[in-house]
């Protein structure tokens, strides 16, 4: 896929790379920061690398499986923002923003900037999101970003091994 770098009106959202690697060992392995997760928080740095060169390697894939970006404050990379493509007729949306920039709208803008990229460049009219039914942080991304509840379902396991947990699914379809 054509690598893309997205500007919202506070952000930079580049394709993921080695050079983002400080700041996604710095979020990505804080368990605070990625209790939700079910695939984080990383155990190791290695697996912080392995994790971008796999990203890197959609990056340059024509059928990529996830295309992740690093989402950017000036020069702090402050989060990731990524797009599934496991379903032929929808994206899936994930982010994650560093704890010490929650609060000021950051997911919303960079999930925004996807949302409107895919649409515009790909024809996308669906797009979903996935959470743990106790992360109110991230229904109101969801909400903000104009999604409504699909549905809920057991079998979550985040990554914190703290059990089975429910997982509620968002959608916003630019259809209807």
């Amino acid at each position: 896929m054509q690598k893309v770098t997205i500007k919202t009106e506070r952000l930079l959202l580049q394709p993921l790379t080695m050079q983002h690697l400080s700041g996604v060992i710095r979020y990505g392995m804080d368990e605070s920061n990625a209790q939700m997760m079910v695939n984080l928080p990383f155990r190791s740095k290695e697996e912080v690398a392995m994790y971008i060169v796999d990203i890197m390697r959609d990056w340059d894939s024509d059928t990529p499986h996830q295309l992740g970006f690093a989402v950017m404050l000036g020069d702090e990379n402050i989060g990731m923002v990524d797009a599934y493509f496991d379903q032929p007729d929808a994206i899936e949306l994930g982010w994650i923003i560093d704890k010490r920039y929650w609060g000021n709208g950051y997911a919303v803008e960079a999930a925004r900037g996807l949302i409107t990229v895919f649409r515009e460049a790909l024809g996308i009219r669906r797009f979903f999101a996935l959470c743990d039914s106790e992360n109110r942080a991230s229904v109101r991304v969801m909400e903000k970003l104009g999604m409504h509840a699909d549905g809920i379902s057991g079998g979550r396991f985040n990554r914190r091994n703290i059990g089975e947990r429910k997982e509620m699914r968002y959608v916003i379809d630019y259809n209807d």
